[in-house]
């Protein structure tokens, strides 16, 4: 339960869970006070719900879920210099219904509603699912680990394929439709041309692909064109890497594709699924 166990402050709606108390009520809603007093202006109970987990880093993830199964996600945007509610809003609202995505074996979890006083999106929860990235790290290691949906995975690329596809050359919503073409481009190194301000900011790892690359002058040749090339052409997903695929539990064919707060204007080629 995270830090909802830690404090002095007895939390609003929560009588029926001992020890549930937080250090102070606060906004965020990695404090168990401020959780409480949501769901109490709503005319809910934290004991309402059987399963609390709390995931408080860029953002504030709560997942209520109830005794049969359902539930809520509640995805809190903490504030900072780009403003992201809105474009995550604009996503589930104006694009991704209007171009029916979320059916069928790759599915989007509904927005439910948006509170904007509060910086929170509320979503259909998938229940007791795992990442498509944790899935696949606990199979490497031999651990028991939910089942990985082969098919599923080659439809995810259709799915995004079709994502793309349907809002090249759209009118999308205004909050959308600044290009992210400069920024991916920084993304995309040119390794003939490395200053020694990008260069103090490499991992180990990316120093020696550096020295690998720069062996190679037709390579170097190939990122300089590439990084030329990028043109807004569609909307990204923004963050496609497997910790934003959900694997339902019980679930051997079905994905949710979730975390759409950096959709953007660009170029699909830079909209790369990772598993990392």
């Amino acid at each position: 339960m995270g830090r909802l166990l830690n404090g002095r402050h007895p939390v609003p709606g929560a009588a029926g869970r001992p020890g549930t108390r937080d250090a102070a009520p606060v906004g965020d809603l990695g404090s168990a006070h401020a959780l409480g007093a949501l769901l109490e202006r709503r005319g809910e109970r934290l004991d309402d719900y059987t399963k609390i987990s709390v995931n408080a880093g860029r953002n504030v993830v709560v997942a209520l879920a109830r005794g049969e199964g359902n539930g809520v996600l509640l995805k809190q945007h903490r504030p900072r210099g780009d403003d992201r509610l809105p474009m995550e809003h604009a996503v589930h609202t104006d694009i991704l219904d209007a171009a029916a995505l979320g059916r069928g074996r790759i599915f989007v979890p509904g927005l439910l509603r948006t509170q904007a006083r509060d910086r929170l999106l509320e979503f259909e929860l998938v229940p007791d699912a795992v990442s498509l990235a944790d899935a696949v790290g606990e199979r490497a290691a031999g651990k028991k680990s939910t089942a990985i949906p082969v098919g599923a995975c080659a439809e995810l690329g259709e799915f995004i394929g079709r994502f793309h596809a349907h809002t090249a050359g759209m009118a999308v919503p205004d909050v959308l439709s600044g290009s992210a073409v400069d920024t991916e481009r920084l993304h995309i190194v040119d390794f003939s041309r490395l200053t020694p301000e990008r260069y103090a900011e490499f991992s180990e790892g990316e120093i020696q692909l550096a020295r690998t690359v720069q062996r190679d002058a037709p390579l170097t040749a190939a990122l300089t064109r590439l990084s030329r090339a990028v043109e807004a052409r569609c909307l990204i997903h923004g963050d496609l890497r497997g910790e934003n695929v959900l694997l339902p539990a019980g679930s051997t064919d079905r994905m949710a594709v979730i975390d759409w707060e950096l959709c953007r204007l660009s170029d699909p080629a830079v909209g790369a699924f990772s598993l990392s």
